[in-house]
């Protein structure tokens, strides 16, 4: 035992970087994708998403799981943990092998499959030794149980209690279950909750007029290598938060306070604005589209979040003067520390971006790109007014794209909506400067020529207040003039009116950014309800 504890010791002390762990990771899963490929398939690993994507998912989802488990039952520094896990991370290429060399010996076929039935029995005997679990290997079922008895032994050496210990072998074991039977679990789930998203379906439908047309029930048995990703991508994103969190909770609440709620929520508002346009040209009642919207604004909120890390670091001067609550202002994250975590945003914006579809992925990819050319240098022209505006109106156009286009079965555009595209572009770029009325010192700093540095806070804000009237007022009347779709007469003097509104109280030199947005937030609620076929 003494010689156990020193091997545990000796891993949770060991001197592993972020990247390190990252690559050591990445490796093993290369090697474990590469013998189940030729075991089962007879044939070379080639390049595949589902390779590519799909396994380094699954493998490190369910790594960091077992690890945030095992924080919790041994009340051992996560990071300790975590150094420790990737040393016997190696076990899951022990089913492969051993099956590998036993085919090369027999000369038999041998396949992985997911449990797909008797989800309850199997979980029941999977120790079973005499219990034969369809199309799932023995090795499989041994790999499990010695990561089972592992847990069992380590939390036992940290907390000396029997019972505890057999409490969180079990939750290891459950979780290395639960991902073996995501597909049987997803479809017992979908037979209980369908009701109820017929229900819901039907509703939104209404809500929004899009009609009431029934869809099927989610068949029985149907379920697709694409859906266990995302829920691979849900399970990683909340290990990932909870990780972080017992890591440190003063960065994590940094980082929470940092999101930039707002403009998250109005990148998020223009996709669901552009998916309304996607239904009321297609009348897609799948209720996997619950899914994929889900998909799509995650990957805008992680792509804006990546973009947000990346301009704090080289604002830190200017955000000195101006944000003084930002993590590197305040120094409660280094430098080096949150561009990992900008990293980490960036992987999930595409990993939910390539799982909802390839358009979608490519988008999120054009908008990241905006943004490194808005703030990043060389170009970093968001210091010149005019250019600023015109990214930020074309970061607003392709968030409503992605909402629109990301779930279409066809890439070609549909120029019938011009219109509304041009409308969303220039609305944006006519109301982008509202951002600078709260940063003119910083700027300053910065050598940013905002419209505020330029003309000086009291005319700047008139021109700004002017230029918020004049969007407000041009939507209804622009989406009058366009046969895609309709509205309600009584929007163009309510715009008209509230546009006023914005105009009077953005002149107030107490004006917040903050109530600036929830007027907007609720003119485009508004407009997702009132706008018809």
């Amino acid at each position: 035992m003494n010689k156990i504890k020193e091997m545990i010791r000796f891993c949770e002390e060991s001197p592993l970087t972020f990247g390190q762990w990252i690559f050591a990771s990445l490796c093993i899963v290369v090697l474990r994708c590469a013998f189940e490929t030729v075991m089962t398939g007879k044939e070379f690993p080639f390049i595949h998403p589902f390779y590519l994507v799909h396994f380094p998912l699954f493998f490190l989802s369910l790594l960091l799981t077992i690890i945030v488990f095992l924080h919790f039952f041994t009340q051992t520094d996560i990071v300790k943990v975590s150094k420790l896990a990737i040393y016997f991370f190696p076990l899951i290429l022990f089913p492969a092998i051993v099956d590998f060399i036993f085919i090369l010996l027999t000369k038999k076929e041998m396949e992985y499959f997911y449990i797909t039935e008797n989800v309850g029995l199997n979980f029941i005997n999977f120790f079973n030794p005499f219990f034969r679990i369809a199309d799932f290997p023995l090795t499989l079922r041994l790999e499990i149980a010695l990561a089972t008895l592992g847990s069992f032994v380590y939390i036992f050496l940290k907390r000396r209690k029997v019972f505890l210990s057999l409490g969180g072998a079990f939750f290891i074991f459950a979780t290395c279950f639960f991902y073996i039977a995501i597909p049987g679990i997803f479809i017992n789930t979908c037979v209980f909750v369908t009701p109820f998203l017929h229900t819901a379906v039907h509703f939104l439908r209404n809500l929004l007029g899009l009609g009431s047309r029934g869809s099927e029930v989610v068949s029985e048995g149907v379920f697709l290598d694409q859906n266990l990703m995302i829920v691979e991508l849900f399970v990683a994103f909340v290990t990932v938060v909870v990780w972080y969190y017992r890591y440190d909770r003063n960065k994590w609440l940094a980082l929470v306070r940092n999101l930039r709620w707002t403009r998250s929520l109005h990148y998020m508002l223009l996709a669901v604005l552009g998916l309304l346009f996607y239904l009321l040209n297609t009348g897609n009642n799948d209720y996997f589209l619950f899914l994929k919207v889900f998909g799509i604004l995650a990957s805008i909120f992680f792509a804006f979040q990546f973009s947000v890390v990346t301009n704090d670091v080289v604002d830190v001067e200017c955000d000195k003067v101006s944000n003084t609550d930002r993590p590197l202002v305040t120094q409660v994250i280094g430098k080096e520390e949150y561009s990992k975590v900008g990293f980490v945003y960036l992987a999930f914006a595409f990993l939910f971006s390539l799982w909802v579809g390839d358009a979608c992925f490519m988008m999120t990819m054009i908008f990241v790109a905006f943004y490194a050319v808005y703030s990043l240098p060389p170009f970093r022209i968001k210091k010149f007014f005019l250019t600023s505006s015109l990214i930020i109106g074309s970061e607003a156009l392709m968030a409503f794209l992605i909402g629109q286009l990301s779930l279409q079965a066809e890439s070609s555009l549909n120029f019938a909506y011009a219109p509304i595209w041009f409308l969303v572009f220039i609305v944006f770029f006519l109301s982008s400067s509202i951002k600078d009325l709260k940063d003119i010192e910083g700027d300053k700093c910065a050598h940013v020529y905002s419209l505020p540095v330029l003309l000086g806070a009291r005319k700047a804000r008139a021109l700004i207040a002017f230029c918020v009237f004049v969007s407000y007022a041009i939507i209804p009347l622009v989406l009058r003039l366009t046969v895609v779709v309709r509205i309600p007469f009584f929007l163009l003097p309510f715009s008209f009116l509230y546009g006023a509104l914005n105009f009077f109280y953005i002149q107030r030199s107490g004006a917040k950014e903050k109530n600036i947005f929830l007027f907007y937030f609720f003119y485009t609620f508004l407009l997702i309800v009132l706008i018809r076929r």
